[in-house]
């Protein structure tokens, strides 16, 4: 049983709007790739900004921001 405000949104639509977002934003598409059965689809993206982290634990420690986007048919 699924909300009446559940949309189904197909992986080919997700993966064009990504497509579209990372190259927007000048993002990086890190991994694409399918469940075995081929319902699930997850994609890895990551962005070229980057942090220093405090307190740092070693010299030149930083955290590159990213995300993970996954959607099931």
């Amino acid at each position: 049983m699924v909300s009446d405000r559940f949309a189904l949104i197909s992986n080919e639509l997700i993966e064009a709007e990504v497509a579209d977002f990372v190259r927007e934003h000048r993002l990086e598409l890190l991994e694409k790739g399918y469940s075995k059965q081929g319902t699930a689809l997850r994609i890895d993206i990551l962005s070229p900004k980057v942090a220093a982290i405090q307190p740092k634990l070693e010299e030149g420690d930083v955290v590159q921001f990213g995300f993970s986007i996954r959607n099931s048919i």
